[in-house]
C-alpha cells in the first residue's frame, strides 16, 4: 500500500513538474510567427514584452534589435521607436545605465519627432523610472510621470493613465524609504 502511495505520488509530482516546463501556448504561437514571418512587428512586440516582463532582460535585448532591424529595413520609425524603449527598460534593469539613458534619449527624440502622444506617454513613465531606479533622483521621476500622465489623461489613454499612477504611486514610497533601494519596471 506505502509502495503505490509512494508510486502516485512519483507520477503526480513528474506530471506536474512536465507540465510547469512547457512553455504557454500564446508564446509558441508568437515565436511560430516569428520563424515564418521574420519580420512581423506585432509578434516582435509580443516577445519583447513577455521576456520584459518575465525578468528575461537578455531576449527582450535580442528581439527588440530585431525588431529595430525591421523598422530600418521598413522604415517604419514606431518599430524604432518601441525597440529603444524595450531596450532601455531591459539595459536599466540589467544593470547597463549608460546604454538603456541612450536610448531613452533616443526614444524621447523620436517620439518627440513624431508627435506621437501615446508613446510619449511610454516615455515619460521610463524615463521616470530610469531617474526613480537609475540616478535615485524621485523628484524627477515624479516630474516625468506627471508629465506622462497628464498627457494620457489629456488624450483619453486609460491604460497608459493607469499604468503612470501606479508607477507614481511605487516612486512615492520609494521616495518615503529611500534607505532601501528597490528597482521597479514598467508595470
Amino acid at each position: 500500500m506505502k509502495l503505490k502511495c509512494l508510486f502516485l505520488l512519483l507520477l503526480l509530482g513528474i506530471s506536474f513538474c512536465v507540465h510547469a516546463q512547457k512553455r504557454p501556448v500564446i508564446l509558441e504561437k508568437q515565436l511560430e510567427i516569428i520563424r515564418k514571418e521574420p519580420d512581423n512587428g506585432d509578434a516582435l512586440k509580443f516577445l519583447c514584452q513577455y521576456y520584459l516582463n518575465k525578468g528575461d532582460y537578455s531576449k527582450t535585448i535580442t528581439y527588440a534589435e530585431i525588431r529595430k532591424n525591421v523598422a530600418d529595413k521598413t522604415k517604419n520609425p514606431l518599430l524604432q521607436l518601441y525597440s529603444y524603449i524595450y531596450q532601455a527598460q531591459a539595459q536599466m534593469m540589467s544593470g547597463r545605465e549608460k546604454i538603456a539613458k541612450k536610448n531613452l534619449n533616443l526614444s524621447l527624440e523620436l517620439a518627440t519627432k513624431l508627435n506621437n502622444d501615446s508613446t510619449l506617454c511610454s516615455v515619460y513613465g521610463s524615463l521616470g523610472l530610469y531617474s526613480a531606479n537609475i540616478e535615485t533622483d524621485y523628484y524627477r521621476a515624479i516630474r516625468w510621470l506627471y508629465k506622462g500622465i497628464q498627457l494620457a489623461q489629456q488624450n483619453n489613454f486609460q491604460q497608459q493613465y493607469a499604468l503612470l499612477l501606479g508607477n507614481l504611486a511605487n516612486i512615492y514610497y520609494l521616495k518615503r524609504y529611500s534607505r532601501y533601494p528597490i528597482r521597479i519596471r514598467m508595470l
